[in-house]
């Protein structure tokens, strides 16, 4: 859980560098944190920086590694094996390039409406997928 947080930590002041991040995150939440802007020792630097430099792959083989916080079996579920089908499709969504634009399509809406969104077999497609 530290690293993770550390992570999360360590992400939220990368992203805080920017003025334009600053200055949105102010005019919608007010000050920044203090945490988000002090200036840290090399250790804690090195601390939190310690998984930002990885692939996405290692982080969820990683992730993997960490002590259940669960005993449900959504905590069970292991994600690195899932890594290469599911991130091999759905990055391109994000990434937007030619596969993703042939995921979403525009699809009418009862109130004669539009709306953009997968086909009605993805939902369930996933589903298989994750099984």
């Amino acid at each position: 859980m530290k690293k993770y947080l550390l992570s999360f930590y360590s992400k939220a002041r990368k992203l805080m560098r920017s003025e334009s991040a600053r200055r949105d995150y102010e005019q919608s939440f007010g000050k920044l944190p203090q945490w988000v802007t002090e200036k840290l020792s090399e250790e804690q630097d090195s601390e939190f920086r310690q998984w930002e430099n990885f692939d996405l792959r290692t982080m969820a083989t990683r992730r993997d590694l960490l002590p259940r916080l669960t005993e449900l079996q959504v905590g069970k579920e292991e994600h690195g094996h899932h890594y290469d089908t599911i991130y091999a499709q759905f990055s391109s969504v994000s990434h937007f390039d030619a596969y993703s634009i042939q995921l979403l399509r525009l699809h009418a809406k009862d109130d004669k409406g539009l709306e953009l969104a997968t086909d009605d077999l993805w939902p369930g497609l996933l589903i298989l997928q994750n099984c």
